[in-house]
């Protein structure tokens, strides 16, 4: 198990053991999303929560068919996240900061992850175990 997924594996959220295919799984990390009420890529306001999007690069676990580790995800409003899982040519995304490219895919993922996470520590969702 890497770090991050150990980091993770403190929340009271499961018992630890990783899925048989050694992907790490957590439905109630994952469920955070749905607390962050606003798009952490394009700032809309979403009543019922963000959905938790994945991230799509092989370094957190994708592959053909299979999702990344739960552990990476960002919350996003379904068109950022329809965006963003599109391989089709849709253009720019939906604040039209990022083409669909390659790099700016994962340029708009890592920064949304990287404030998905900050938001979760700091309305402390996710904190250190005792």
């Amino acid at each position: 198990m890497s770090r991050v997924s150990e980091a993770f594996a403190m929340l009271d959220a499961g018992d630890g053991a990783p899925p048989p295919s050694g992907m790490y799984r957590n439905r109630k990390l994952l469920d955070l999303a749905h607390r962050i009420t606003f798009c952490q890529n394009c700032g809309t306001h979403v009543h019922e929560g963000c959905e938790p999007g994945h991230s799509n690069l092989s370094e957190h676990g994708k592959g053909f068919r299979l999702k990344a580790h739960d552990c990476f995800f960002a919350a996003l409003c379904s068109r950022c996240h329809g965006w963003l899982d599109n391989s089709g040519g849709l253009g720019k995304d939906p604040t039209g900061r990022y083409t669909s490219s390659r790099d700016d895919k994962r340029e708009m993922f890592r920064r949304a992850m990287d404030s998905t996470m900050l938001l979760l520590w700091q309305l402390e969702l996710v904190r250190v175990a005792p």
